[in-house]
């Protein structure tokens, strides 16, 4: 009697009722993890392809301005944030910030906050100065005179958890801590 047979003469064959909830267990488990994996995804592409854009063109005005008057604008410390804070990640309508000033206004930087999900700062020095906000991407000011661009984002909206993206002048690699956050 190794088959079961009913007395139609019928094997039964089939799932039972555990074995198909199991199944449908496990896909929503995969269902969620794939959702939530591509919700970071879609975060990291957004920061990265705003930084990447507004990066190459501080990068574009510094060179311009340097041309121009023979330094790199902006200063070693304190340098200001543009804008002064990080907008909503929601689509929300926000007070557009004051126009920039400093670094940003001698470089005629001036990008359409709505569509900015990140602040900006741009530092400069000369030889031999010491970039202190830049310790956390290793960077070693070199011998010539040097900026770097740094971006604070804030992808997840909760103003506890940051994404920072790094730019120097000698290189043209972006750097990133956090990304997504």
């Amino acid at each position: 009697m190794g088959n079961r047979k009913q007395q139609s003469g019928f094997t039964q064959v089939g799932f039972t009722l555990i074995e198909l909830m199991i199944v449908v267990a496990i896909v929503g488990i995969l269902a969620a993890a794939a959702v939530s994996f591509f919700g970071s995804t879609q975060k990291n592409v957004q920061a990265k392809t705003e930084v990447v854009a507004i990066f190459a063109e501080l990068k574009l005005r510094q060179e311009q301005y340097r041309l121009e008057s023979g330094s790199y604008a902006g200063g070693l410390e304190g340098a200001p944030w543009y804008p002064g804070s990080v907008p909503p990640n929601d689509g929300s309508s926000v007070e557009l910030p004051t126009p920039p000033t400093g670094e940003f206004l001698k470089l005629r930087f001036s990008p359409d906050t709505r569509d900015v999900r990140c602040i900006y700062t741009v530092v400069t020095g000369t030889v031999g100065a010491i970039a202190a906000d830049a310790t956390k991407f290793n960077y070693t000011a070199p011998v010539t005179d040097w900026y770097y661009l740094l971006a604070k984002c804030d992808m997840n909206q909760d103003n506890s958890d940051f994404s920072f993206y790094f730019q120097h002048s000698d290189d043209s690699k972006l750097y990133w801590l956090d990304q997504g956050k």
